[in-house]
This record gives structure tokens, sequence and C-alpha cells, in this order.
């Protein structure tokens, strides 16, 4: 294996360093670019104003209609564009790898160089590193794999995880790792002798992903406000595992928090389209076809579209409007 490139300073967590990370937590929630261009490393929290179950609560497939309110942010969108949302790990699978590891996740370090999003120097917890910052639901990679298997106190487990690691154990690796949708958990418990460092677990997991999603909107029509539509996703492993979309089911836990009368906010960042946009002559017909996008982008067209055939000028008012097919 290759020497970290990262080193971790523990803390105690003590008054200090509990002041420190929490004036480091409201400064981040609470920033704000005065040419509304945010990104992954600084995105503007935006508070949930409204949520709605579009389907009935029985219904196998859940889709949840999401209001952001962004009055402040200087965001400015049209439709067709998309927006990054950074999700979070669900606190029980975080817990079973803290568990499996034998770790305090209330322990406190400062990395030396940022990595997977955690800025060098920043005081934050295992649990808040595990949590908002690791990627632990993807396949593990192989060179994970290795650094797991040189973590094994039982020579067996350790021969086994390495077979998946070298050339031969290639068809193994892919149909037990890959096709079989193991995450991190499941390695621990399968291997429960592999007792990596959490500093070692941290730098070789990859960083937990943006995830995008198109805005169902018309900035004209709903001021301050962004709109999208997301299904909350579960299904069935063919090993018989349940599992759940990290960032679905993080928004869909922040719906029933907002739906019971409490706050919620979510760190966004606009994802601008060159393309995908509403034509600008309104006397050109349109056809919108969603295969990969789903019909949520065309919701802000039709509303855009609405609020161009409203303010017509008097002069334009007998203009012809172009058929729109969705």
């Amino acid at each position: 294996l290759l020497p970290r490139r990262v080193q971790f300073s523990w803390r105690e967590a003590g008054k200090e360093t509990g002041e420190g990370r929490s004036a480091a937590a409201a400064a981040a929630t609470s920033y704000v670019d005065a040419g509304g261009a945010y990104s992954a490393d600084k995105p503007f929290y935006a508070t949930v104003r409204a949520v709605e179950r579009v389907t009935p609560v029985a219904y196998e497939k859940q889709i949840i209609h999401m209001a952001l309110d962004i009055s402040g942010s200087h965001i400015e969108y049209k439709p067709g564009d998309a927006f990054g949302v950074l999700p979070e790990n669900r606190p029980d699978l975080v817990a079973g790898v803290l568990a499996r590891l034998g770790e305090d996740g209330r322990r406190v370090f400062a990395a030396s160089a940022s990595i997977n999003a955690i800025k060098a120097g920043r005081p934050l917890s295992v649990a808040e590193a595990l949590g908002k910052h690791c990627d632990l639901t993807s396949p593990p990679k192989k060179s994970l794999l290795r650094l797991l298997a040189e973590s094994c106190g039982d020579p067996a487990e350790k021969d086994r995880l390495l077979a998946m690691v070298c050339t031969a154990g290639k068809a193994t690796y892919k149909k037990q790792v890959v096709e079989g949708e193991l995450n991190l958990l499941d390695i621990l418990e399968e291997f429960p002798s592999c007792k990596p460092g959490v500093e070692d677990l941290i730098e070789f997991l990859p960083a937990l992903a943006p995830r995008e999603y198109s805005v169902s909107s018309a900035a004209e029509v709903h001021a301050n406000e962004i709109h999208f539509a997301f299904s909350v996703v579960k299904y069935e492993t063919p090993a018989g595992k349940i599992r759940q979309g990290v960032a679905t089911t993080w928004l869909s836990t922040l719906a029933d928090r907002v739906s019971a009368g409490a706050d919620a906010k979510v760190p966004i960042f606009m994802r601008p389209s060159k393309d995908f946009q509403h034509p600008g002559d309104l006397a050109k017909p349109i056809v919108m076809i969603g295969p990969g996008t789903g019909v949520s982008p065309f919701r802000g067209f039709a509303h855009f579209r609405g609020h161009l055939i409203e303010t017509r000028e008097e002069s334009q008012a007998l203009q012809e409007v172009g058929e729109s097919w969705l």
C-alpha cells in the first residue's frame, strides 16, 4: 500500500473545539456570493419552503415535489437548468460502520490537506466525515479492498479479499462486489476481523458526490424559489439486501421533517444548461420528450411559456403561439 499523503491531528473534543466547529458550520450555512456563483466547495444553503408528496403514501414509487427558498442568494436560473445537491449518508449506515470499526464518531480531527471535500485544517468529527464527505454505498474499488485485506486480523479473511484484488479474481470481484452491489458495511460485516484505521479509511474512500436535479420552476413565476421533484430510490439487490438512494432518502427525511413543522436546509449550487432551453420565439412549436430527465424540467418550460404569453406586449397579442406537446 502507498503511504497516506494526509496527516490527521486529533483534538480534544472540548469547549474550544466545539465552539470552533460551530462557528465554521454557521459560516458555511450562511455563505452568500454576490454574483450567485456557488459550487460544491461553497454551496448556498437553501431553506425548504414547501414539500408535497405527489404519489399516495401506499404507492410503491414515492415521488416528492420540493420548493427551495433562494432569497438573498443572487442565484439566477432559466428553465432547462439543473442544480447540484450535497447529500448526507443515512445515520444508521454511518453508525454501522463506526460500530464495526470500534470507533467513537465524536472524536475530532483536522487533516493536513484537503481530502474528500474535507478542508485542510478544519476541525471535523469522524461521524461528520463519514456522514457528509465519504461515499459509503458504492461497491468498494480494488484499491479499497486491498486496504481492507491488509487490515484483517484473520489470515483466511485476508486471503479471500486479496483473491478478489488480483488479476485471477477479476470475475469473482465483478460478480460478488460489483454486480452484488456490496458496500463498505457489507464487507466489514462479512469479514469481522477487518479493522482498518479510520485515518486510512477516510483517505481511501471516494468522496460523496453531489447529485444533480432538473429545475422544474420558472424564476419569472416562482420568485426566489427553485422547484424540483425526485423519486425516492429503494430496491432489493440480487442478494436480497435492501438499498436506498443516498440523496433521495436524505431529501425524503428532510421532507418529513418540514411536514412536521421543523426547518431544513439543502446545500445547492447551479448547473446551467447551454443547449437545453425553451425557445425564445413563441411562434415555434415545441415537442417535449424526457427519456432521461422525465417530465420535471418541462414543468418549468410550461410555466415559462405561460409567462411569455401573459406578458406579451399589446402589439404581439395577435401573434400566433406555436403548439407545445409533452
